[in-house]
């Protein structure tokens, strides 16, 4: 009896250890801090464009590289190069204005996405009359044998007299896109993007 008394507080140290090792930490909230965005960053993606009701289902590859620093109307920017495998290139530039992180498309003037940090359960907000977005916590996430932890979904929801988008972006903490489901003319065509494989600087 005095052997298991001795070993008891052990035993209770031992098993808070194994349950403490266990135990996942959530994250509440993704920060501008957790989104990468250097230059030398690369993200690899899969896409695929179906048509519902049709045997339209086509597959792209699509590698996206941060290039450069540059400037936008005078404030400072970064280059991100699209490279598709069918041999097309296109190019973004990413503008940071405060808490929201903008992605233009020369020459346009309007933002083709933005990202409002922090990324957080409930938030909510509407970027102009005719687009709303919309924070929720996924948490674990799967896709084409990846694995990810504390993935949060944005999801943007445009509409106007002849268009509507539904976006929904998975970020994950210091990753950044893992997946993408966009959603157009009610349903009509679908693409998805499905990350494969990243490298950061």
């Amino acid at each position: 009896m005095n052997i298991y008394k001795s070993l008891f507080p052990w035993l209770l140290i031992l098993a808070t250890i194994i349950a403490t090792g266990c135990h996942k930490h959530k994250v509440t909230s993704l920060g501008m801090s957790g989104y990468p965005n250097k230059v030398g960053d690369q993200w690899i993606y899969v896409i695929e464009d179906i048509v519902p009701d049709t045997v339209i289902h086509t597959k792209d590859t699509l590698t996206i590289t941060i290039v450069s620093p540059s400037f936008l109307n005078g404030s400072p920017s970064l280059l991100w190069q699209y490279s598709h495998s069918k041999g097309f290139i296109d190019t973004f530039t990413e503008v940071t204005n405060g808490d929201t992180v903008n992605f233009y498309r020369p020459p346009n003037s309007y933002p083709m996405l933005a990202i409002l940090f922090p990324v957080a359960q409930g938030v909510t907000w509407r970027n102009n009359l005719y687009e709303s977005y919309s924070d929720s916590y996924l948490g674990d996430y799967s896709n084409l044998g990846q694995n990810y932890s504390n993935v949060f979904i944005q999801t943007k929801v445009g509409q106007s007299f002849n268009y509507d988008i539904i976006d929904n972006l998975y970020i994950a903490p210091n990753i950044g896109m893992v997946y993408r489901e966009l959603t157009l003319g009610n349903g009509k065509t679908k693409q998805t993007w499905s990350l494969i494989k990243y490298h950061l600087d």
